[in-house]
C-alpha cells in the first residue's frame, strides 16, 4: 500500500474532533461538522502536516490547484475554520504574518471506527440530547416530519438594474444544490418565481406552498461587498429556526453558499450521507465571472418569451466560452434551446439542445438536468422512444425530488398510451409541488387523452383557480368541452384564449371549434387569418392540418401532415397518437402510415 493510500484510510483525532480523509468528514464529538470542500482539503493539509508552518502560496497551490483565487480567500477560509474549531474549546491554528500558517495539536492516528461502532455511538448521543432537551426537539421534529422547504426569491435591495438578477438566481443555486438531498422535498424554482417581493408572512406562503419551512432573506449592496440577510422559517410554529446575517465580495458567493445551504441541513436536523454532503457544496467553478454569467443565464431561463430566451442562451454561450468544461452551463444551454425551438427556428435549436445535453453529460455523467434535456430531443425531435425513456428514468433516478422533470415524463407516457403510468407519474410531481400550473394542466391534458375530459374539465377548473390567466389550462379545458361535443362552452373558452394571446395556436384551437359547431364563415376567417401570419413568422403546418380537419377538407389535412413530418415538428406524435380531435381518423390508411413513420403504431 502506497503512503497516500495509508493517509487516506487514517483517522485523525485531536480534543473533540476527528477528521476522517476517506469519508471526507470532519466529527466533533462523533456529529458530523458540515465543511465546505475546500474547508476540508485546508484543514486535512494543515492536519498532516502538524507543527509545520505551511506557506500560504503552498495552501493556495494545494487547495487550488489550477485555478486562480485571491490571498483574500485563503484568509477568509482560514478565519471560517478557525470558528469552527473554536466550538471544541482549544486554539488549533497558528498565525505567522505574512507568511503562513501551523497546525498544532496532540494528534491521535487511528484506523477508522466501524460503521456499526460510530452508528452506536451517535445514536446514544443523540438519545442524551433529546432526554436533556425535549422542547427543542419536539420544534425541530415539527419540521422534520415534513422534509419539504421552499428558497423564497431574495429581495434585492439598494442594487443597480443589472444587479437584481442576484435575488431569484441565488434562490434557484440554493435550491438547485438543496434538490440533491433525497430527503428533503424542495419546491422548484418556478414554484416560488410568483413570491418575488411579496408583502406576505414567509408562514403564510408556506402554508400556500405546503412546505413544512421557509427559507427567505434579502440581498443588500454595501459598496463593493454585498450583505446577505437569511432566516429559516418553521411554517407551522410560525417561528424561526435559525437566522444570520452575511457581509461578503462577490468573489466568495460560492462559500456564501455553501454556508447557507450547510446550517439549513444542520437546522432541519437532516441526516446526510458523505456523499450526499459532497453533492450538497459541489462546485464546477471558482470564478467568480463565470458564475455571474451563469446566474445571469438562469434568471432570463423561466421567462419563456423570445427576448428572454435570446438573453439566456447568449449568458449561457458566454459562460461556456469561459469555462469550457462547464456542465452546468452546457446543460442549461440544451433546456434553453428546447423552449427556444416554440419560438426560433425549431430543428437548428433542437439540434444545439442534443450537442449541449450530450456535451454536458460527457462533462459530468450525473447531471439529471442534461439527462432531462437529451431524453426531451430524443422524444420531441429524434422520435426515439427508447432511448428518449432511458434518458428520462435516469434523470429520475439521479434527482428524484426534481418536480419540473416529471412533466415531460408523464407527457411522454401519455403519448406512448400508458395512461395509468402517466398518471402516477403526475401525481407523484404534485406531492413535490402541488401548486404548479403546468403539472396540474398538463394532468389533465393526460386525462383528456385518456378519455376522461370530465376529469381533465375539473384538473384545468384547479389550474385556473391558481392563475386564471394560465393559457395551457384554457386551451385544454376548451379541447374537453369539445370532446363532450358542448360546442358553446368549447368555442367560449378558445376565444377567452384568443383574447389573452392571439397567436397561431390559440387561433387554430378556434377555427376548429367554430368549424365543428357548425360556425363554417369564422372558421374560414381565421384561416385567412393564419395564411396572412405565415407571410411575416413561422405557423406550423401542424395547425393548418387542425383546422382543415374541422372543415373536412381532409385531403388538406393530410398535406399539411406530411409537412409537418418533413418538418420534424415536436408535436406531431402526441397529435397524431393522441389529441382526440384526431382519434376518428386512426383506422384510415394514410393515417396509420403517418403513425409507422413517426415510430408509432395504430
Amino acid at each position: 500500500m502506497s503512503k497516500s493510500d495509508e493517509k487516506q484510510l487514517t483517522v485523525y483525532r485531536f480534543g473533540h474532533f476527528e477528521v476522517n480523509p476517506k469519508e471526507q468528514l470532519l466529527r466533533r464529538d462523533g456529529e458530523i461538522v458540515p465543511l465546505t470542500p475546500k474547508i476540508f482539503e485546508m484543514l486535512l493539509l494543515l492536519v498532516q502536516n502538524n507543527n509545520r508552518m505551511l506557506s500560504k502560496d503552498e495552501i493556495m497551490e494545494t487547495v487550488w490547484a489550477d485555478l486562480f483565487v485571491e490571498e483574500t480567500n485563503l484568509t477568509s477560509n482560514i478565519s471560517r475554520l478557525r470558528k469552527i474549531l473554536r466550538a471544541g474549546g482549544e486554539q488549533f491554528i497558528e498565525t505567522f504574518p505574512k507568511r503562513g500558517y501551523r497546525f498544532r495539536a496532540d494528534i491521535e492516528e487511528t484506523e477508522p471506527e466501524t460503521e456499526i461502532v460510530m452508528t452506536r455511538r451517535v445514536t446514544a448521543r443523540v438519545r442524551q440530547t433529546v432526554e436533556e432537551d425535549d422542547e427543542t426537539s419536539l420544534r425541530l421534529n415539527e419540521v422534520n416530519q415534513t422534509t419539504s422547504i421552499a428558497v423564497l426569491p431574495f429581495v434585492t435591495l439598494g442594487m443597480e438594474t443589472d444587479e437584481e438578477y442576484l435575488g431569484l438566481s441565488l434562490a434557484d443555486a440554493l435550491i438547485t444544490g438543496f434538490s440533491r438531498a433525497k430527503q428533503l422535498a424542495v419546491r422548484p424554482t418556478s414554484a416560488v418565481r410568483p413570491f418575488t417581493n411579496q408583502p406576505r408572512s414567509s408562514a403564510e406562503i408556506g402554508r400556500e406552498l405546503r412546505v413544512g419551512a421557509i427559507l427567505e432573506g434579502s440581498v443588500q449592496r454595501l459598496d463593493e461587498r454585498l450583505r446577505v440577510v437569511v432566516q429559516l422559517v418553521n411554517v407551522a410554529a410560525e417561528t424561526p429556526i435559525w437566522a444570520e446575517k452575511f457581509d461578503f465580495k462577490f468573489m466568495d458567493i460560492f462559500d456564501l453558499q455553501d454556508e447557507i445551504t450547510l446550517r439549513v441541513v444542520g437546522a432541519l436536523s437532516l441526516q446526510l450521507s458523505a456523499d450526499e454532503q459532497r453533492k450538497l457544496t459541489a462546485r464546477w467553478t471558482e470564478n467568480a465571472e463565470v458564475y455571474r454569467l451563469y446566474l445571469k443565464a438562469r434568471f432570463y431561463l423561466p421567462r419563456n418569451d423570445p427576448e428572454s430566451l435570446q438573453k439566456a442562451i447568449s449568458f449561457f454561450q458566454q459562460t461556456i466560452a469561459l469555462a469550457p468544461e462547464a456542465a452546468p452551463a452546457h446543460a442549461g444551454l440544451a433546456e434553453a434551446c428546447i423552449v427556444g425551438s416554440y419560438f426560433f427556428a425549431p430543428q437548428e435549436m433542437m439540434r444545439q439542445a442534443r450537442d449541449a445535453a450530450a456535451k454536458a453529460i460527457e462533462l459530468d455523467s450525473q447531471s439529471f438536468e442534461a439527462r432531462v434535456s437529451l431524453g426531451v430531443v430524443k422524444y420531441l425531435y429524434d422520435w426515439n422512444w427508447t432511448e428518449a425513456e432511458q434518458e428520462l428514468k435516469r434523470a429520475i433516478e439521479l434527482n428524484p425530488n426534481y418536480a419540473p422533470m416529471y412533466r415531460w415524463y408523464g407527457m411522454f407516457l401519455t403519448l406512448l398510451r400508458r395512461f395509468d403510468e402517466a398518471f402516477a407519474v403526475f401525481e407523484r410531481a404534485l406531492e413535490l409541488d402541488p401548486l404548479s400550473l403546468p403539472l396540474n394542466a398538463y394532468f389533465g391534458l393526460a386525462c383528456l387523452c385518456a378519455g376522461q375530459p370530465n376529469r381533465t374539465i375539473e384538473q384545468c377548473h384547479k389550474t385556473l383557480e391558481l392563475d386564471a390567466n394560465f393559457l395551457p389550462a384554457l386551451g385544454f379545458l376548451g379541447m374537453a368541452y369539445l370532446e363532450k361535443g358542448d360546442f358553446a362552452r368549447a368555442v367560449a373558452t378558445f376565444e377567452k384564449q384568443c383574447e389573452a394571446q392571439r397567436a397561431t395556436f390559440p387561433l387554430a384551437n378556434l377555427a376548429h371549434a367554430y368549424a365543428a359547431a357548425g360556425r363554417e364563415n369564422e372558421a374560414r376567417k381565421i384561416l385567412a387569418e393564419l395564411n396572412r401570419m405565415s407571410q411575416k413568422q413561422s405557423v406550423l403546418p401542424l395547425f393548418f392540418a387542425l383546422v382543415y380537419l374541422g372543415l373536412g377538407e381532409k385531403e388538406k389535412m393530410y398535406d399539411y401532415l406530411e409537412k409537418a413530418l418533413v418538418e420534424r415538428n415536436v408535436l406531431l406524435p402526441s397529435y397524431l397518437n393522441t389529441d382526440p380531435r384526431f382519434q376518428g381518423l386512426r383506422s384510415e390508411t394514410r393515417f396509420q402510415d403517418l403513425l409507422q413513420r413517426v415510430g408509432l403504431t395504430a
